[in-house]
């Protein structure tokens, strides 16, 4: 889903295999997760997170295009909490 101005977009993969192409960009994501994109001037803050809290997921990368971001999984008491990072297409 992406916001009707076009900053906000957010998807859910359930598999490590699927896709989601916007005007923008195209997105895939190599594990299940829940994927938050937020366009701030020239920059992306991404969100991702592990719904499953798979214990044994090190990390999910992210395809933004051609661009491969790796996001690490938080693990323990915090297995599942979100990660973000700020990045430039």
């Amino acid at each position: 889903m992406q916001s009707d101005d076009r900053k906000v977009t957010g998807a859910v993969f359930y598999t490590g295999k699927g896709n989601l192409e916007t005007p923008e960009f195209r997105l895939k994501a190599s594990a299940p997760c829940a994927v938050l994109l937020e366009k701030i001037d020239n920059t992306y803050e991404i969100t991702v997170t592990d719904a499953e809290m798979n214990q044994e997921l090190n990390e999910i990368i992210v395809s933004i295009n051609d661009k491969q971001i790796a996001f690490p999984m938080l693990k323990g008491k915090d297995c599942g909490k979100p990660v973000t990072k700020m990045i430039s297409l």
